[in-house]
């Protein structure tokens, strides 16, 4: 999913309080019981070729937020448009 970037890695981001990683990405469920992608950047819900990652289930958005996150912390490119 991830692909090679050119230029920096994206900046170390830690939590000021426990110095643990924070993820850019995070699951949360809605009220009708699906779940979603969060970027936490933004706040929105992560999208990728005009697809927002929500009305998900459980396991699929865990496994997007941690390929994303993989992404991140590896400093490749993430296939979010």
């Amino acid at each position: 999913m991830c692909s090679e970037r050119k230029g920096d890695p994206p900046a170390d981001r830690q939590d000021d309080k426990s110095g643990k990683d924070e993820k850019r990405y995070e699951v949360a469920v809605d009220a009708d019981d699906t779940w979603q992608v969060i970027d936490t950047m933004t706040n929105l819900p992560a999208a990728s070729n005009g697809r927002e990652f929500v009305r998900l289930g459980k396991q699929d958005a865990e496994d997007l937020a941690d390929e994303l996150n993989t992404c991140e912390a590896e400093g490749r490119a993430s296939p979010l448009v």
